[in-house]
């Protein structure tokens, strides 16, 4: 069984996203973090296959976040999904440890061929 962790201070998002996820990975498990001190607290007492993870969230540096993540929890893939730029923002993630980068105007095909990665 697949588990998740959606991080984002938006909760129609992570709604949303659960139950893409929900549908398409039967069965799965997926946690909610709606910043980066619950998002460490929910690393801390699970193992998650993939971290979903917005970069722009109120009091949380999301860049620090993803960096702890990957020293900390190396076996953990982590993918942004933001509205973002990419072109600004994707290259610093993804030294910083992401696995990817989807903006979340991107068609249902291509994030979900994003998560299958």
């Amino acid at each position: 069984m697949q588990r998740f962790l959606l991080v984002d201070d938006h909760t129609v998002v992570r709604s949303g996203i659960r139950g893409l996820l929900v549908q398409l990975f039967k069965p799965c498990e997926v946690d909610e973090a709606g910043d980066g001190n619950s998002a460490i607290e929910k690393l801390k007492n699970n193992q998650y296959d993939l971290v979903l993870m917005d970069i722009q969230m109120p009091q949380t540096d999301t860049l620090g976040l993803m960096e702890f993540i990957h020293i900390k929890y190396p076996e953990v893939k982590v993918l942004i999904f933001s509205m973002s730029p990419e072109h600004i923002y994707a290259k610093r993630f993804l030294k910083a440890g992401a696995m990817g980068f989807v903006s979340k105007d991107s068609p249902l095909d291509d994030i979900t061929k994003a998560i299958n990665m």
